[in-house]
């Protein structure tokens, strides 16, 4: 859902409060499209949580605590990009990390009332963790012994409660559908990869032992050992030595030494 101004968030909150009974559709990600970037929208949800089951260290004890909670929340979002690239909202995120958490609680941060997004992102992380952690703990000790023997079959993730699997590859749908796979990243990608390939094409030749260097080579030459290479005899040896240089460069400094080995870039060292 998406508006044009702020106007209608404001009518729709109206028409509510005067409402006596409301019905809600719980959306979850993939259910809807974002909105355009520059959009401004007000939500207000309201969820009843109800719990038989009191868990010690993720072990039921078989008591019955009925513990029972009531949220409410009212929330101010805006649509936005990070970098010509798409930006997840919290709204996307929020349902997959309420359905990992289950019973380990909500996190109090989610109704405080000046709480920013960051900080109910990072609390909802944080109770995400401790219960993938105890999850994952638990099942790799019940499959030590397929695990260390070479006998376990799929994903450790497999052998957790079934939400987690699910919950897991939701996450990668939603990373994947909106990040991975939008066109400005596949074109920065595809920038990466090229500038990847001329590095290499430049230096790995290097790395023959005994090779005569021309001029050219001999410039290269200076820069991998200004970055600590010292070729020997091992011509192996050697190829990891510019692997390693490589991959401690940021992607800028990737891109622009790949641009001034194709002469397009003058001054990067």
């Amino acid at each position: 859902m998406s508006y044009k101004n702020t106007s209608c968030p404001l009518i729709s909150l109206a028409l509510l409060l005067i409402s006596s009974h409301v019905l809600a559709i719980d959306l979850q990600p993939n259910d809807i499209v974002a909105p355009a970037p520059g959009r401004t929208a007000v939500t207000i949800s309201y969820v009843n949580a109800q719990n038989n089951n009191l868990y010690v260290n993720n072990v039921p004890t078989g008591t019955s605590p009925n513990l029972e909670s009531n949220l409410g929340l009212f929330r101010l979002g805006h649509t936005y990009t990070i970098g010509s690239l798409p930006a997840v909202s919290y709204v996307e995120v929020e349902p997959i990390f309420l359905n990992l958490i289950a019973d380990f609680g909500l996190p109090e941060e989610l109704h405080l009332p000046h709480t920013t997004w960051q900080q109910k992102i990072a609390a909802l992380r944080g109770r995400v963790m401790k219960r993938l952690v105890d999850e994952v703990t638990t099942a790799f000790a019940k499959h030590h012994y397929e695990i260390i023997t070479g006998q376990l079959k799929g994903s450790l993730l497999q052998y957790c409660s079934p939400d987690i699997e699910a919950g897991i590859q939701t996450a990668k749908n939603l990373a994947r559908d909106r990040i991975f796979e939008h066109p400005q990243k596949s074109g920065l990608e595809i920038i990466a990869h090229q500038s990847l390939q001329t590095i290499l094409d430049a230096f790995v030749p290097l790395t023959m032992p005994h090779k005569t260097l021309s001029f050219k080579e001999q410039r290269l030459m200076s820069i991998l050992q200004h970055s600590g290479a010292n070729f020997q005899n091992n011509h192996y040896n050697n190829i990891m030595q510019v692997l390693d240089i490589i991959s401690k460069f940021s992607d800028h400094q990737a891109y622009s030494l790949a641009q001034e080995l194709q002469g397009n870039k003058v001054g990067f060292f």
